[in-house]
């Protein structure tokens, strides 16, 4: 309490009592959120009423209305005296990332594709294996991808893209050798996957048919298209002749085609290796004289067969049915 007088020499004077406000410590459940989550504002002291005002109820979860620093101020009254106290509470609420991961795309499973997200100033991730402006392939199908944006406050925003992949058309090929009598190899091309047809055929000889025939030895492409998608298969078309090259003249190779076995037949010790139309070694041995080789858990086509000896060798043509 104070006295005083309000003017020099005064007989009378004025007491006046101060009386402490309520003490009001206000809380908050977290003072950095993202933009749309809760918090929950709360309040101790001495004060017999609050007031947290905009219809904020102490220990209720809600969702400010604004982003960037929110100030909530904390009323305390003391009933007896009718002094107020205020607290204050800033609540940083961090922005949203803005994020796009593009227009839907439709792609051929043999083709590259890239997934670039698109938004504000973030960290992206994607999922199923995308990495943002790395090429990618995908098997035939649809997959939605969906990209992760995170910003400096920790806030993440989703946004998703659906790629569907077609599959490629592919087929497979009877492809009959040359007898050695003029050209008459051929390839009969039978077409399959994709969108099932219909299908276009473009060969490196020029043809647009599906099947092509007077054929010399030689490699043959074929690119073969359908709706959306292509693909190009290679093929060999060489001479039947099972009968060795001049280098090994007493070098015999029977039957050809082959059904499950072929024979060798020199005289002497040799090396043989077998490759199929890819170049891949499926078989190789020694031997002496006449040796026998099983074919029989290939598959049908065309393989190579070398055998070699003293710095010598032939290379036949086994056509496998």
């Amino acid at each position: 309490a104070y006295e005083f007088c309000p003017n020099v020499g005064c007989s009378n004077s004025i007491m006046v009592e101060v009386v402490a406000g309520p003490v009001v410590d206000g809380s908050v459940s977290d003072d950095s959120i993202c933009f749309g989550d809760e918090i929950t504002l709360d309040v101790t002291g001495t004060a017999d009423s609050y007031l947290f005002g905009a219809g904020i109820i102490p220990g209720v979860p809600f969702v400010p209305a604004t982003s960037g620093l929110n100030v909530f101020i904390i009323n305390g009254v003391d009933d007896a005296t009718g002094c107020t106290t205020s607290d204050a509470v800033n609540v940083m609420v961090n922005p949203i990332p803005s994020v796009s991961a593009g227009e839907d795309k439709q792609v051929c499973e043999n083709e590259e594709f890239t997934l670039n997200a698109i938004g504000s100033d973030a960290d992206y991730e994607w999922d199923n294996g995308a990495v943002d402006g790395v090429p990618m392939m995908q098997d035939a199908g649809t997959v939605t991808y969906t990209v992760t944006a995170t910003n400096s406050g920790g806030c993440e925003n989703t946004s998703s893209v659906e790629v569907e992949s077609f599959e490629a058309p592919s087929g497979t090929a009877i492809v009959n050798y040359m007898t050695g009598v003029g050209y008459d190899g051929s390839i009969d091309f039978t077409p399959t996957g994709g969108t099932g047809g219909p299908y276009e055929f473009s060969w490196s000889n020029g043809a647009t048919t599906e099947d092509i025939s007077g054929l010399g030895v030689g490699t043959y492409t074929v690119t073969v298209s359908d709706e959306f998608c292509s693909s190009t298969i290679t093929y060999i078309v060489d001479s039947q002749a099972g009968i060795a090259l001049e280098e090994l003249d007493n070098l015999s190779v029977y039957p050809n085609p082959v059904v499950e076995n072929f024979t060798i037949d020199f005289e002497g010790t040799y090396n043989w290796i077998l490759f199929d139309n890819t170049g891949k070694i499926v078989s190789s041995g020694q031997a002496t004289n006449i040796e026998v080789v099983s074919m029989a858990d290939l598959a049908d086509g065309n393989y190579l067969l070398k055998v070699a000896v003293d710095g010598k060798e032939s290379v036949v043509s086994l056509v496998k049915e």
